[in-house]
């Protein structure tokens, strides 16, 4: 009989309890007790999903109170000196991931290809399991009834995503020689776990090793079987390996030295399929198939998954015994339900979300069980247009700025008056409270449009008013109008369908809804033009347009899995020329087009990144290429690894990137010590992402840091990114901050830009 499983379900609530229930902590309007007791009605409800729906294992420890991998580190001990002076565990355990007065919250970076982000471990060498989580949360779930699976992120992933310290430079372990202690330090620790887990009646567990799926070095191959050796010893639970996202490296390799009972595959990758029929598996092993899934709300064909299934049957001489059906990957990545959401049934009749991902995986267990008779035509996809002469197209295309960029530079910083060192902010300013209620009243028409635009305007006018106040050199209206970067042109464009609560976490209690691209993407009037003109009449100084990229849009969506995603990042690339043309003939002189999810996009699998890089860096060229040449293109990213993008980003020919510095205390800008980059750069000099005001000192620190491999001259001063999650009183000491930094360093180099040609 086949059974199922699945993990990770969403934990922000389908009213986003979580993320309330989190804030309400932080701002101290709620007591530890209270904070405690609200996670475990959460926790409580997501088990009752799980269980209605019809799971046979149902998973325990998917659930955080911030991020999986900083549990980890707490669990083993991972925590950082600087960090010593907070005695409360729970105090600790936030400071680690947000900072506090004294201390600077450790590095956050994106989760594999995904838009979550996780908290990047430091490690020194030293595993402790100070105290078993793992067997703490299974003990809770035994009293609430219920038989769980702990799942694991397990040593290999954990070491392979963290960094170490290396003669003052943070490196990933793997580029350094401690990389084989390190794993087999935190294997005895993993072992331990797992005994006392053993101890109190486990019976399975889950290691989750989506590193597996990554191109590591083969010699690698020793120190994770030697590894798992270690985690292994006197230990007799069932065990599961699971990988996801991409298809598993050294197939065979893995499966021959890993003592495992069950192997968990992505099947939505077409090599997993080709290398199980291939190779095999173990005797005795089972296999957990992932069919069902989870980086796009469309429904799922059932009937292939069914083939799919019947054909390992056939070919490895499986039972139905030996396999276990489950979602192709963590549910996090989607919103919690279609319950509260009111779309036409024509299209909601195509959706799932999580917890009906969860539904159409019984039901496919249903189906092979015989205990179903469903109508596999109810699931015929309409007609799949044919995109070759689209695809030909994109392919064809050569764009490129028609002057170089020194060319361009020295004659846009005459144009703007800009002095050595410009200062400017990413886009946003703090959405408070008074403006979401605004907007609240908008949409269920308690206000009129007259009355919201009216506010806008006004909010517009104070963050340039006090943008000057503060000397900054360039200035953005601060985007009061948008909910989000990407739902704002969503609802602009034809082509997408939004949310009311399909919220999905990004990071913290930080979540955003994605919106879902159903249609072909086309512009049928201006986006942005009304709120940038009106904030540009306010000053004398450049204001900044302010645009969402082509590749974050398309990555920040939900795409139709059978559209190639060349073809729709192409038709909002059309949508964006259009707007940036109109934009500059409204006399706008600096656009900024952010593109935070370029190196998202990448794919996990060498031999795919170099297409997928090229396509993104020109697909941006594409919607700049006829912008004059006073016209100074901006961009933006943030928490990435630049190393083997660098050159790509290079090729997009923005006149000025910003990117994060503060978390890695400039360390990211050695991605730019090999590849010389001419163009103009500003590194983030302060985390945005953390309550806690950064000094003077901090931020010269970053810019001195920085002049190492790139030239004073091209340098600009910035915050990490944009400014709505914060707080005024937050923002404004920061701020001012950025501005004396920016005053000490032209005092010291000079006051005036020399680029040479």
């Amino acid at each position: 009989m086949f059974r199922t499983t699945a993990s990770y379900f969403p934990r922000i609530g389908l009213k986003r309890e979580y993320k309330q229930n989190l804030e309400s902590y932080w701002e101290k309007k709620i007591s530890k007790e209270e904070f405690v007791s609200n996670m475990q009605e959460i926790q409580k409800h997501r088990l009752d999903v799980y269980s209605k729906s019809g799971l046979d294992y149902i998973v325990c420890n998917d659930f955080t109170y911030y991020d999986f991998m900083l549990d980890l580190s707490f669990m083993f001990g991972c925590i950082p000196e600087r960090f010593s002076h907070i005695q409360d565990e729970l105090d600790l355990y936030f400071a680690m991931a947000r900072g506090d007065s004294k201390a600077q919250a450790q590095e956050m970076t994106k989760w594999f290809d995904t838009n979550y982000h996780y908290i990047v471990p430091e490690f020194d060498g030293h595993f402790e399991l100070k105290n078993n989580t793992v067997l703490k949360n299974w003990l809770e779930d035994k009293k609430l009834g219920y038989d769980t699976t702990p799942v694991i992120i397990g040593p290999f992933t954990f070491i392979s995503l963290g960094k170490i310290n290396d003669n003052n430079k943070w490196l990933k372990p793997s580029q350094t020689k401690e990389f084989r202690s390190l794993l087999l330090n935190v294997a005895k620790q993993y072992n331990a776990l797992l005994i006392q887990l053993q101890e109190n009646g486990v019976r399975r567990i889950c290691f989750d090793e989506p590193a597996f799926v990554l191109d590591y070095d083969k010699s690698f191959l020793k120190d994770i079987f030697d590894a798992y050796e270690i985690v292994k010893k006197n230990i007799f639970l069932d065990i599961t390996l699971n990988s996801y996202y991409e298809s598993l490296s050294y197939f065979n390799e893995i499966i021959e030295n890993i003592n495992f009972d069950t192997l968990g595959l992505d099947f939505t990758f077409r090599e997993n399929v080709e290398n199980v029929i291939k190779f095999g598996l173990p005797k005795d092993k089972k296999l957990q198939i992932g069919l069902i899934g989870t980086r796009h709300p469309f429904k799922d064909n059932l009937n292939e998954a069914k083939q799919l299934v019947e054909l390992c049957l056939k070919k490895l001489s499986l039972s139905s015994d030996q396999m276990i059906l489950s979602t192709a990957g963590p549910l996090m990545h989607l919103p919690v339900s279609l319950e509260l959401e009111n779309f036409d049934p024509k299209i909601s009749n195509k959706l799932l979300f999580a917890k009906e991902k969860l539904q159409h995986l019984n039901l496919l267990k249903n189906i092979l069980n015989g205990r179903s008779d469903y109508d596999f035509s109810d699931e015929q996809l309409e007609k799949d247009e044919n995109y070759e002469e689209t695809l030909l197209t994109i392919k064809n295309l050569n764009p490129k700025r028609a002057h170089p960029f020194k060319l361009r530079y020295i004659e846009q910083v005459k144009s703007l008056n800009l002095p050595k060192f410009p200062t400017t902010t990413i886009g946003s300013f703090p959405q408070t409270k008074e403006l979401r209620q605004k907007r609240s009243q908008f949409i269920s028409g308690k206000i009129s449009e007259s009355e919201y635009n009216q506010y806008i305007n006004d909010q517009i006018k104070y963050i340039v008013k006090l943008q000057e106040d503060l000397g900054i050199d360039v200035l953005v209206h601060g985007e009061f109008e948008r909910s989000d970067m990407v739902e704002f042109f969503a609802q602009k464009l034809e082509g997408f369908l939004c949310t009311k609560h399909g919220w999905v976490i990004s990071y913290g209690s930080r979540a955003i809804r994605p919106p879902i691209i159903y249609g072909k993407v086309k512009r049928t009037k201006p986006m942005t033009i009304k709120e940038i003109v009106y904030a540009q009449s306010l000053t004398k100084k450049p204001l900044k347009g302010m645009l969402t990229g082509p590749i974050t849009i398309l990555n920040w969506s939900f795409t139709r899995p059978n559209v190639p995603k060349e073809v729709i990042a192409y038709e909002i690339a059309l949508a964006l020329k259009e707007e940036v043309m109109d934009l500059q003939k409204a006399n706008i002189k600096i656009i900024q087009i952010d593109e935070p999810a370029f190196r998202e996009g990448l794919p996990l699998k060498e031999s795919k990144k170099k297409d997928y890089l090229e396509f993104a860096s020109k697909i941006f060229r594409f919607v700049v290429e006829d912008v004059d040449k006073l016209t100074q293109i901006h961009t933006h990213m943030c928490y990435s690894e630049f190393d083997e993008i660098v050159n790509y980003i290079y090729e997009m020919d923005a006149d000025c990137i910003s990117i994060e510095a503060s978390r890695s205390k400039g360390d990211i800008i050695s991605s730019f010590e090999k590849f010389k980059y001419d163009h103009a750069i500003g590194l983030g000099v302060w985390d945005i992402h953390s309550p806690r005001v950064p000094s003077v000192e901090e931020m010269l620190e970053i810019a001195e840091r920085s002049f190492m491999y790139i030239d004073k001259n091209l340098f600009w001063i910035n915050p990490d990114c944009g400014l709505k999650t914060r707080k005024y009183e937050e923002v404004i000491p920061s701020l001012k901050n950025m501005i004396e930094a920016a005053k000490i360093l032209r005092k010291k180099y000079g006051e005036k830009i020399e680029v040479v040609l």
